[in-house]
């Protein structure tokens, strides 16, 4: 029996504020996971083959929103997480 895929596609009908805040947060999301990656990527290559995880990276999170408390505040709860915007930004791409 051959498998059968179905596709769905929606199309919010946002405000502009709304478009502003989406586009906002998904550039969080990238900034936060290219950032991760670069750390893992100077570690791997410069620091004797050391590997950062996951477990790591989020310890760091509590600093990175001291250090942008501005940003952060305004970003909801669940896009906080490292994981979470992990998972959008592989969905994105």
């Amino acid at each position: 029996m051959p498998i059968v895929s179905k596709t769905f596609k929606y199309q919010l009908d946002s405000t502009v504020e709304q478009e502003r805040w989406m586009l906002r947060t998904v550039g969080l999301c990238n900034w936060q996971y290219n950032t991760a990656l670069e750390q893992r990527i100077m570690a791997w290559k410069y620091h004797h083959r050391i590997s950062l995880n996951y477990s790591a990276q989020a310890a760091e999170l509590s600093d990175i929103k001291a250090a942008f408390p501005k940003v952060f505040r305004s970003v909801p709860t669940c896009v906080r997480t490292v994981g979470w915007c992990w998972t959008a930004m592989r969905t994105v791409r």
